[in-house]
């Protein structure tokens, strides 16, 4: 029996040619803003967060992931909780109640497969420990305004144009 490993077989289809699927776990995080939040937002909280960052989001994680990696991934989809002290996951009481409730931390910390064994289909809320994050300040994003080439928030260049538009010079 000869193998040809790399060498084309009589089909013309390579050897070898399945690749390992990387097990990925795909779940919503909810990070909320203050370290006394004992309820689930309202849709204007909600509104609130997402337009500074917080909010919700779909992340996903490697099936394997350990603490490490779900807290490095955690802090990188939401940067603000970098430096708040510390967080905490929560999930909503049992019948699907507004209260959310503390999802016990093992040892070892969140890991992938603790939290998914835990959580099932639930939302995860991530609430700081120590301080509140800060949700009236966002990063505003920013443009050059063609007629005067002065770099302005979207939101100023908005109301501008707009302007512009309804009152021509």
């Amino acid at each position: 029996m000869s193998v040809n490993l790399g060498k084309k077989r009589k089909s013309g289809k390579p050897y070898n040619t399945h690749k390992k699927k990387v097990q990925t776990w795909t779940h919503f995080f909810v990070c909320l803003a203050s370290p006394k939040q004992e309820m689930i937002p309202d849709s204007a909280e909600r509104e609130s967060l997402q337009a500074a960052g917080l909010g919700e989001e779909k992340i996903c994680f490697l099936e394997d992931g350990d603490s490490w990696e779900v807290n490095h991934t955690l802090e990188d989809k939401f940067p603000k909780l970098y430096g708040c002290g510390g967080y905490e996951l929560l999930r909503c009481s049992e019948g699907g109640g507004k209260a959310l409730q503390p999802i016990a931390m093992p040892r070892s910390g969140y890991t992938v497969k603790y939290l998914r064994a835990v959580v099932h289909h639930a939302k995860i809320y991530i609430r700081p420990l120590q301080r509140s994050l800060e949700v009236n300040e966002s990063e505003q994003v920013m443009s050059i305004a063609a007629f005067c080439s002065f770099v302005v928030s979207i939101q100023l260049l908005i109301l501008l144009c707009f302007r512009s538009l309804v009152d021509p010079l």
